[in-house]
C-alpha cells in the first residue's frame, strides 16, 4: 500500500514539475480578479456577471492549454506519467463539502448584505485566503512540492493585508485573486524555466540511409 501511495505522490509532484499548470491557471485567476475589482472601483454590476462568465469558460479553456502545453513541452523531455485518481468515494466527499461551502457563503451573503462590505465581509475575505493557503500546504506535503507552502503563506499574509484596504468584498475578493493569479504566474514561470533549463529538448535522432536502400 506504501508502494502505491508513493507511486501516486510522485505522479502527482509530476503534474507540477513544469510550473505550466500554475502559469496557465494563474493567468484565468487573475482575469476574474480583475473584473471583480473593476466592478468595485467603477460601480458597473456588469463587470461582475462578465467574472462570473469568465470563470464558467476561462478554467475549462485553461484545462485545455495545459494539456495541449505538456504535450509539446513536458511529454517530450521528460515523459509521460498517468496519475491514478482517488477513488470515487473520496471524490464525491470533497464535491458535497465544496457545494456545501458555496451554499453556506451564497445563504450568508443573501442573509445579511448589509455586512458584506464591513467586518463580516473581512472576515469572509480572511478566511478565504486562510482557505487558499492551507490548501497550498496540504498540496505540498501529499507532492513534496515545496514552493506550494511559500505560496500558501503568501496568501495568508495577502488576504490579511487586503482586508486592511478597507475595500468592499467584491472588491477585496477581486484583489485577492488577481494578487493569487499574480503569484501563481510568477511561481509557475519560474518553475517552468527551471525545467526548461534542466531538460533541453531531445535531439531528433539522424536516419543514415545507405545507397543500397535507395534501390
Amino acid at each position: 500500500m506504501d508502494d502505491i501511495r508513493q507511486a501516486q505522490r510522485r505522479a502527482l509532484a509530476y503534474w507540477f514539475v513544469d510550473g505550466i499548470p500554475e502559469a496557465v491557471g494563474g493567468g484565468a485567476i487573475f482575469l476574474v480578479g480583475a473584473l471583480l475589482y473593476l466592478a468595485e472601483i467603477t460601480g458597473n454590476d456588469m463587470f461582475g456577471s462578465f467574472s462570473t462568465m469568465t470563470m464558467i469558460l476561462a478554467f475549462p479553456i485553461a484545462g485545455r492549454i495545459v494539456r495541449t502545453a505538456k504535450e509539446r513541452i513536458t511529454y517530450p523531455r521528460t515523459g509521460y506519467i498517468k496519475y491514478t485518481a482517488p477513488a470515487g468515494r473520496h471524490r464525491t466527499i470533497k464535491l458535497v463539502v465544496a457545494v456545501l461551502v458555496a451554499m453556506g457563503l451564497a445563504g450568508f451573503l443573501a442573509s445579511r448584505p448589509q455586512d458584506a462590505d464591513g467586518g463580516a465581509g473581512g472576515w469572509l475575505v480572511t478566511s478565504l485566503a486562510c482557505g487558499l493557503g492551507a490548501a497550498y500546504g496540504v498540496r505540498g506535503w501529499k507532492t513534496g512540492v515545496k514552493r506550494f507552502y511559500v505560496v500558501g503563506a503568501v496568501l495568508v499574509i495577502l488576504g490579511a493585508g487586503i482586508v486592511l484596504t478597507g475595500f468592499g468584498f467584491e472588491g477585496a475578493i477581486g484583489l485577492l485573486w488577481m494578487g493569487f493569479g499574480v503569484l501563481s504566474v510568477v511561481s509557475g514561470v519560474l518553475t517552468l524555466a527551471g525545467y526548461l533549463r534542466e531538460n533541453p529538448p531531445p535531439e531528433d535522432e539522424e536516419i543514415t540511409v545507405a545507397p543500397d536502400d535507395l534501390r
